[in-house]
This record gives C-alpha cells, sequence and structure tokens, in this order.
C-alpha cells in the first residue's frame, strides 16, 4: 500500500516568538516578554533536536525548507543564520532547496534580509493580512500599509524574486468592495504568490470576544462566499492561478514545500509544536513536537527528541486523507495514482463517496481524475467530510 516514489523531503521549523500576540491569532506563540531569556535557550535546544533527529531523518534530501512562526524576522537574524548552518551540515540539500523565511512588516529590517540573502534564503512570506490600516490596526497587527510597501521594495532591491503575500479574508465588515481594493494591491505589487485565507476565529481569541459583545461584525457567509468566488476568478484573471484552494501563484512560483504537504511527502518538523511526517508500512505516520515551551525545553534537556505524540496512519484512513489532500490541490486526484497507491478498490471506493457531488457540480470528475470546481472549494470542508464519515 502507498507505492510512493519519494526522493526528497521537506524540513519546517518552528520560531514561535512574536512582538504581540494578534487579536485573531490562534497559533502557537510566544511574545518576546512571555519568553524573556528563552530565546536564546530556545535555539540552543532545536540545535540539540537537529542532532538527535537528524542520524533518523537525513537519508532523504531535503527539497525544502521552511522557517515559520511566529514570526521569525522578530530575533535577530544570527539565530536564523546558525539555525540554517546547523540544518544544512546534518542534512543533504537538493540542488535548488526552497528555503522560506516568514518576515513581518516593520522597521530594521534591512540588515536581517541582507544576512538571509546572503547564506542560501531564496523565498521570503510576508504575513500582510490586509493592505488597509483600519483593518491592521483592528487584527492587533502593528505595521501598517506603507511599512508593507517599504519591506516589498527592499525585497526587491536585495533580489528576493520569490515572495509570497498572506491575505485574509472575511475581516470584520468587510465588503467585497474593500476584498476588490486588497486584490487591487496585492496584484501591483508583482508578487508571484499569494495565500489568501477565510477568517476562522477560535472562540477564546480576543477577536472572537469582541464579535461576541458586538463590537465587531463579521460580514454574513453570503458576502464571504461571493468574496471567496470573487478572489478566484479575479485572481486567475491576473494570472495568478489557484493551484491549491487557498494559494495563487503564477507559473513555477507555487510553494515547493507546500506541495509536500499536500502530495503526502516525508516532512521533519523540528520546534515547538512542529507536525512532521514519515512514511512507514502500510501508511504514514504523523509526528507532533511538544506545544508548551517549558515542556519543549524540558525534554530536550532530559535527552529527549522533543516529540510528544506519534500517530499511525494506515487502511482506510490513509486513503481518505490521500484523496482529501489531492483533493485541495488544482490537479486533484489521478486515477491512476490512486490505484497505484492503493489498489482498484480505492477507485470505486472513491467515486461512490464523490458522485453525489458531482451531480452537484460541487467537482468534475472525467476517466483520467477528479477535480474540485469553484463552487467545490468553497464547500470543500463538506465534501472532505463525506471521505471520514
Amino acid at each position: 500500500m502507498i507505492p510512493l516514489d519519494v526522493r526528497s523531503q521537506g524540513l519546517y521549523v518552528h520560531v514561535p516568538f512574536c512582538r504581540t500576540r494578534c487579536t485573531y491569532c490562534d497559533f502557537n506563540v510566544v511574545t518576546l516578554r512571555e519568553a524573556g531569556t528563552h530565546v536564546t535557550a530556545y535555539f540552543a535546544a532545536l540545535y540539540r533536536q537537529i542532532a538527535r533527529v537528524a542520524p533518523l531523518r537525513s537519508t532523504l534530501p531535503l527539497h525544502s525548507i521552511y522557517i515559520g512562526g511566529g514570526t521569525p524576522s522578530a530575533v535577530p537574524a544570527g539565530n536564523i543564520i546558525d539555525l540554517l548552518e546547523v540544518v544544512q551540515r546534518r542534512f543533504t540539500m537538493e540542488q535548488g532547496c526552497e528555503i522560506t523565511v516568514e518576515v513581518n512588516p516593520g522597521s530594521g529590517h534591512e540588515p536581517f534580509l541582507r544576512a538571509l540573502h546572503g547564506h542560501g534564503v531564496n523565498r521570503i512570506s510576508v504575513g500582510v493580512q490586509s493592505f488597509d490600516d483600519t483593518d491592521l490596526r483592528g487584527l492587533g497587527r502593528g505595521h501598517t500599509v506603507a511599512d508593507v510597501d517599504r519591506l516589498l521594495d527592499l525585497c526587491q532591491r536585495l533580489g528576493f524574486d520569490n515572495v509570497s503575500l498572506d491575505l485574509i479574508i472575511g475581516l470584520p465588515s468587510q465588503s467585497l468592495s474593500a476584498l476588490d481594493t486588497n486584490v487591487a494591491r496585492a496584484v501591483a505589487t508583482g508578487v508571484p504568490h499569494l495565500s489568501a485565507y477565510l477568517l476562522h476565529l477560535e472562540d477564546h481569541v480576543p477577536m472572537a470576544a469582541q464579535v461576541r459583545r458586538g463590537e465587531r461584525h463579521l460580514p454574513p457567509e453570503e458576502s464571504v462566499a461571493e468574496m471567496f468566488r470573487f478572489l478566484h476568478e479575479r485572481l486567475a484573471a491576473e494570472g495568478l492561478a489557484a493551484y491549491e484552494i487557498s494559494n495563487f501563484a503564477r507559473p513555477g512560483f507555487e510553494s515547493r514545500h507546500n506541495l509536500g504537504y499536500w502530495r503526502c511527502e516525508p516532512c521533519v518538523a523540528l520546534g515547538l509544536g512542529g507536525h512532521g511526517m514519515r512514511l512507514v508500512d502500510g501508511g504514514w505516520q504523523r509526528e507532533m513536537n511538544e506545544i508548551d515551551l517549558d515542556q519543549f525545553l524540558a525534554a530536550i534537556a532530559a535527552g529527549r527528541d522533543g516529540i510528544a505524540g506519534r500517530e499511525h496512519v494506515t487502511g482506510l484512513t490513509s486513503l481518505a486523507e490521500w484523496a482529501m489532500l489531492r483533493l485541495r490541490l488544482r490537479e486533484g486526484v489521478d486515477r491512476a495514482e490512486l490505484c497505484r497507491c492503493f489498489g482498484p478498490g480505492a477507485v470505486d471506493w472513491l467515486d461512490q463517496r464523490l458522485r453525489p457531488y458531482c451531480s452537484r457540480g460541487w467537482l468534475e470528475a472525467d476517466a483520467v481524475r477528479w477535480r474540485l470546481t469553484l463552487e467545490g472549494r468553497l464547500f470543500s470542508d463538506t465534501v472532505f467530510c463525506e471521505l471520514f464519515d
């Protein structure tokens, strides 16, 4: 089962530190004030984790390295450079390995980005979220639209031609006209990659409490659906194709790292709360690192690998996950590949599960593959739940 022709893997490193916590944020972050002196200890722990994990996970070369967070640009550049050097000593890298670092707009980034460019970083992911200063204040972002413009100009001057922007769709009081302005500003930057996510609020985050108190008002679902359709159609017209439900790129600028996730390729995960995956007999094993900073540091200090849990995924669950991840992609599920990985019975099983959604117009199906339509992308969660029912 799953005889994937895997020849490389990705590597993700989580840098949890942020200057402040945004009002919508449910990510695994630690503010610099909360971290205190733990920043130095954290990077030392990362190096020890690499030393323990690499002997078991370095047989495949790296096609990508992704340093995310949190806010990697909130720590000194030296921390990131030292981290990259340790990774490069312990792992083999493919020619042209994609190396991404997340950067938030703000002041003082030129020395940071110069250092990264000089040490092989070839992709920058910028957390813009909105091209409206009122939105940014409400999100607690700590930067302005002018900061975004300065950062993108700096990236261009330094020679970073592979830059991605993040936007959030469905912000409080956001209209279709406001989204149109956001998209136009994003396209005008000329960046070759854009990630656009629908706002999702967990109950415990500050913005959710603001909504419950009536201080903020989210747009109705039908308006958000209209924004989603508009976003996909407008970006397609601008040459930024939706190669995944929430990700758009010009040809050749698709995120190699994220494609690895959606294609069920192995990924080594380092740092607080990192999620990795490796192929095992009959399926794959998911690995989850400690999510509490003190517990992570204590685990590494005690000589452990920092992995808090492992889950072996096999059988129908692995088939459903594989199909769900492939359906997120524009390429969809290839029938021949499905048969090769899971056997001919899997093709019949998936066809039975997806047939009702083909008749609704949410899926396109032919002799080669199944693919979500634009409307299907909008209702993809419903389709995916069917796979696990």
